[in-house]
């Protein structure tokens, strides 16, 4: 039955939406023609794109997050699930005909709005390599709320996306390996994009980010290879794990200043990229965060930043390390009050003093110099990398404090109380 209903927000759960059961769909106007031929009338396309507001209220949103199943659904082009205000789609039929097609996901199915575009409905797992070469363009009605995980992964074809103007969630890697798709207009209305959305879609040219947007997910972006540009807009406080990883023509970027940790390899392997200005509020800098990032040779980073780890400025699996590590003298390296790296190969008999106000010694900081003695760490230090002295088979640890104790014992170090 049709009725309208109070709004509800998709919750951040949904990033475990697997557990959902049912989609539903609906038959398919889009017209075909062989590879390489026209596409749909884009007056068409629009037209097909909105629809079923009848069944939602002035937010514009569905509660499809309990609602009573109805049965299962099937026409030419889709299998769906049907529930008593909306339909899901669980399955696209690839059509095996060696053709293209402009596909334009219908706004109601059985007089009900299409609200959900279910895990792997339209992923080329499902189907043929023949079949994933089929889907050129998409668009997705504006009734669709919520496109679960990796719902088009895979459709290696794929140039172009039009998503819906209300939705609230797409999950995981729902565009991943999307290998043509050359631009993104992310809508109004999104707050966390879910780890992988677009990750290895290597066309990829051109990301509108909607200023709703908090976090930057894993993997967002990972292998974007095409990806020059890209604006954050400032509310986005977060930018996860590997975030922009492999962004390999990537000459421009801006972190807001609401971002407060520049999380593991974020940008490793952005190697077009020449500056960069860590946000002010910016404490942490973590492992390989910038590892890789050859053209790197201006690095802005604020007095806040107290703790770099592991190979945040160096290579990853022995690639280059950033033109700003280059350019650094050998010996120790600190970055404000961190001891982040000796560099080049220490002399035999060699006797540190780690400068007094110093808080941290990175992970990694010392690892593998056999020529290092003895090392004298202040009681100003608070945190030693769990690696900080690892095959360093000569050294003996000075010092009075419980982490230069607990160091020397964790790294199996002679330590000498001072």
């Amino acid at each position: 039955m049709k009725k309208k209903i109070a709004a509800v927000l998709i919750a951040a759960a949904l990033l475990c939406s697997a557990a959902l059961s049912g989609c539903g769909g609906g038959s398919n106007d889009a017209s075909s023609s062989d590879n390489g031929g026209s596409s749909s009338d884009s007056g068409s396309l629009a037209e097909q794109s909105s629809g079923g507001d009848a069944q939602y209220d002035d937010s514009g949103f569905l509660d499809i997050l309990d609602r009573e199943f109805v049965k299962d659904g099937e026409n030419d082009d889709y299998h769906y699930e049907v529930y008593d205000n909306h339909v899901r789609i669980k399955r696209y039929k690839f059509k095996m005909d060696g053709k293209s097609y402009d596909v334009v996901i219908p706004s109601e199915i059985e007089g009900l709005p299409v609200a959900m575009i279910e895990e792997n409905a339209f992923a080329v797992y499902n189907a043929s390599y023949t079949e994933a070469e089929e889907m050129r363009s998409l668009v997705i009605p504006d009734s669709v709320i919520e496109i679960d995980t990796s719902a088009f992964k895979g459709n290696t074809k794929l140039e172009k996306v039009t998503l819906p103007k209300r939705m609230e969630s797409i999950g995981p890697n729902a565009f991943n390996s999307c290998f043509a798709l050359k631009s993104v207009e992310v809508p109004e209305g999104f707050d966390l994009m879910y780890g992988g959305t677009f990750a290895y879609c290597r066309s990829l040219e051109s990301v509108t980010i909607p200023s709703s947007v908090s976090e930057i997910g894993q993997g967002v972006f990972k292998d974007c290879t095409a990806l020059k540009e890209i604006k954050i807009p400032d509310s986005v406080t977060a930018i996860d794990e590997e975030a922009f990883s492999g962004c390999s023509s990537l000459e421009k970027i801006n972190i807001p200043d609401g971002v407060t940790k520049i999380c593991s390899m974020s940008f490793r392997g952005c190697s077009s990229l020449k500056e960069i200005t860590i946000p002010k509020d910016v404490t942490q800098i973590e492992d390989f965060a910038f590892a890789d990032c050859t053209s790197l040779e201006k690095i802005d980073i604020p007095e806040g930043v107290w703790q770099v780890l592991e190979g945040a400025f160096e290579s990853y699996e022995g690639e280059e390390p950033t033109a700003w590590y280059k350019a650094q003298p050998d010996g120790e390296i600190y970055i404000n009050n961190c001891l982040y790296k000796y560099k080049g190969e220490m002399p035999a008999n060699t006797k540190i003093d780690v400068k007094d106000g110093t808080v941290c010694i990175s992970e990694g900081a010392f690892e593998g110099q056999e020529g290092l003695t003895d090392i004298t760490i202040p009681d100003s230090v608070v945190e030693i990398g769990y690696n900080a002295f690892s095959d360093c088979p000569n050294a003996v640890i000075h010092g009075s404090s419980t982490e230069a104790k607990d160091a020397a014992e964790i790294q199996d170090i002679k330590y000498v109380e001072e």
